[in-house]
């Protein structure tokens, strides 16, 4: 219009080459904008990724296509059902754990971004090895160990080596 007109107009009407929520907004009325300048961020919600930091020694556990649950103070007793899809390549400094994306479902737009969740990843399954209650485990500092009846009112103290607690069970 301004190439045939010659003239500037005061508004201007944008559409958007896509749908979805507008998450910000980087101009403001008045406001002087060059093609550089962001003017608005359109997410589409309907399906969101969550972002997750997992410890080193838990990494060995999980993997790409793991299923995952999460539940979020905002819907109270309704669970997601999600999948973990990729495994960041290298580690926080600080934090020395590894960020791991979610991807979850969100038709009912109830997830929104930056809320906390808690999540469950359900880790391969591990043969040939024994769970007991992780209250049965004995942490001195240099070593873990269990006692194991040898006979009734006779206990053995046996080294272990500890893997992955979930649900009390270790």
């Amino acid at each position: 219009e301004l190439t045939s007109t010659q003239q500037v107009s005061e508004l201007l009407h944008i559409h958007s080459p896509s749908g979805g929520i507008v998450t910000t907004i980087g101009v403001r009325e008045g406001q002087y904008v060059t093609p550089q300048t962001e003017l608005y961020m359109i997410a589409d919600l309907s399906r969101v990724w969550v972002l997750v930091d997992i410890f080193e020694d838990e990494l060995p556990w999980v993997q790409v296509g793991n299923e995952s649950t999460m539940t979020i103070a905002g819907a109270p007793g309704q669970i997601f059902e999600g999948q973990l899809t990729y495994i960041y390549p290298y580690a926080e400094r600080q934090t020395r754990t590894i960020t791991a994306r979610l991807e979850f479902d969100n038709e009912d737009l109830l997830l929104k971004p930056d809320m906390i969740a808690d999540i469950t990843i359900e880790a391969n399954p591990q043969a040939d090895v024994v769970a007991v209650p992780s209250e049965a485990i004995v942490r001195s500092g240099l070593r873990e160990q269990v006692f194991v009846v040898r006979e009734p009112g006779r206990f053995e103290p046996r080294e272990v080596t500890v893997g992955v607690s979930s649900d009390g069970w270790t």
